[in-house]
């Protein structure tokens, strides 16, 4: 066997455990973000838990205010009766639309500020950073001749 077949081998099991090691890593990543976006309800002894991310739960949340206003929509139209009760689904639909809506804008203009503050700011977080941590030494060194 030659020193480059060797070599070659080396590589090889080199890249087999990394292989390994990045496995070990996405299952580790996707059980801490698992148990991160779970999700339950607990009624006395009725437990429902499951993973949720908050894509799913506006999905939920849309389908059912469509539901709601499409059920208004039928009751209005179908059911003479029940004209109030239909206008009472549709606008209730409408009002949660608008408020999730209203809740999904805030959320974004807070990320937008963030990320803004972040860019425009990170040269004066870096050099208090720095203060700090030569403070930390500072006080460590302190702290060294002292004891």
């Amino acid at each position: 066997m030659t020193a480059a077949d060797r070599d070659t081998i080396d590589r090889e099991i080199d890249k087999a455990d990394l292989l390994v090691e990045r496995d070990r890593i996405v299952a580790r990543y996707n059980e801490i973000n698992s148990a991160i976006h779970t999700w339950g309800i607990k009624i006395g002894p009725w437990r429902w838990v499951r993973p949720v991310h908050t894509g799913a739960i506006s999905i939920i949340f849309a389908l059912w205010h469509l539901s709601a206003f499409a059920t208004g929509v039928l009751i209005t139209i179908l059911w003479e009766g029940g004209k109030e009760l239909g206008v009472a689904l549709v606008v209730g639909a409408l009002f949660g639309v608008g408020s999730f809506l209203s809740q999904m804008w805030s959320q974004g203009m807070d990320r937008q500020r963030e990320f803004v503050q972040r860019v425009e700011f990170e040269d004066e977080l870096s050099e208090m950073r720095g203060l700090i941590r030569k403070f930390r030494e500072i006080e460590n060194e302190l702290n060294t001749h002292r004891g």
